[in-house]
């Protein structure tokens, strides 16, 4: 037998094989292969190879091309063989194993707890809009050659950072120490932790109000609920304009009702309600003379450090302040900071 010099294209050969349905494979091949040996023949080999090129692209349609064979089923054969061999393992060897799967438990466990930990860490006072900014001024004191800090101050220093350091803070605010109050409305009494502010304190907690407006404080005989505190008292009905009475001989009536602050917040647990300074100054006769005496250190003083101003800067710019407006600050060396 002489031997052919001439045979299809390989590439499109290979191709062919490649897709075709296994089915229809010998046939198709042999088709075309004896009409790529007549057109040689009749014609030119350039115009075979270019012909059966064409009848090979002409195959790749969905009738003709190979479904890929679904390994499902191999694969969950494997899976449940693979499962009996290491349930079968484990019953052989149960001490191991149980070392094995409780330390990667409790290793797993622990870096979760870990990382929860972590995550509220890095979210503590993200409740407060500018919570990288709001400060509580505090003050060093030094006593028989021992330094003492404290965040109790004067309620002169407020004014005096105001008008003395007031472009340094976008808002500056005294407070009472947050306690127990009784807080009523007819036969409704309840005791909720509070504070009396100045009235840039809801500003400075960037309180989340769900009615009513953090500028109720400018008037005296407002007060701002927690929402827990505001359903105690009235219940589903709305609070705002509503009267109630503090430790029963402050009349006040409800300006504003603010979502309870989060337990990863500073004032978590101390802020159920706010309310105005100048009503404070009124609940006690001491606390008139308390505003120009720098010795009585009964107060609390928060603030919100301005844009531009670093908060480093600043505690040394306001460091001998008080110093400054008490004479006998050799004594105790007080620093505000």
């Amino acid at each position: 037998m002489k031997e052919r010099k001439h045979i299809p294209p390989h590439l499109a050969t290979r191709l062919l094989h490649s897709f075709l349905r296994d089915d229809l494979l010998e046939e198709v091949s042999g088709d075309l292969e004896e009409k790529f040996y007549k057109t040689v023949s009749e014609q030119s080999l350039l115009k075979a190879r270019m012909n059966y090129w064409y009848q090979v692209v002409k195959y790749v349609r969905p009738f003709a091309i190979r479904r890929s064979k679904s390994n499902h089923i191999n694969q969950y054969a494997m899976f449940q063989n693979y499962f009996k061999i290491g349930w079968r393992n484990l019953l052989r060897n149960k001490g191991y194993s149980l070392i094995n799967i409780g330390g990667l438990a409790l290793g797993m466990s622990v870096a979760l707890l870990i990382a929860l930990w972590i995550i509220d860490e890095l979210s503590f006072n993200h409740y407060h809009t500018h919570y990288d900014r709001v400060v509580q001024v505090m003050q060093h004191q030094t006593a028989d050659g021992k330094i003492s800090s404290q965040i109790s101050i004067p309620m002169p220093l407020g004014n005096a950072l105001k008008n003395e350091y007031g472009t340094d803070f976008t808002h500056i605010a005294l407070a009472s120490w947050s306690w127990d109050h009784i807080l009523g409305t007819g036969d409704q009494k309840i005791s909720k932790r509070g504070m009396y502010v100045q009235q840039g304190m809801p500003e400075i907690l960037s309180l989340r109000m769900l009615s009513g407006s953090r500028d109720a404080l400018k008037d005296p005989a407002s007060i701002l609920l927690s929402a827990s505190s505001a359903h105690a008292l009235f219940g589903d009905t709305d609070a705002i304009g509503k009267a109630m009475r503090i430790d029963n001989k402050l009349d006040v009536k409800v300006g504003g009702v603010y979502e309870d602050v989060p337990y990863n917040s500073a004032f978590f647990d101390e802020i159920y309600f706010l309310a105005g300074w100048e009503l404070y100054l009124t609940s006690e006769t001491w606390l008139k003379r308390a505003a120009e005496q720098w010795d009585n250190n009964s107060f609390q003083l928060f603030a919100q450090v301005a844009p531009l101003a670093h908060i480093d800067a600043v505690s040394a710019k306001i460091k001998k302040i008080k110093a400054a407006h008490i004479k006998d600050q050799n004594r105790f060396n007080p620093e505000i900071y």
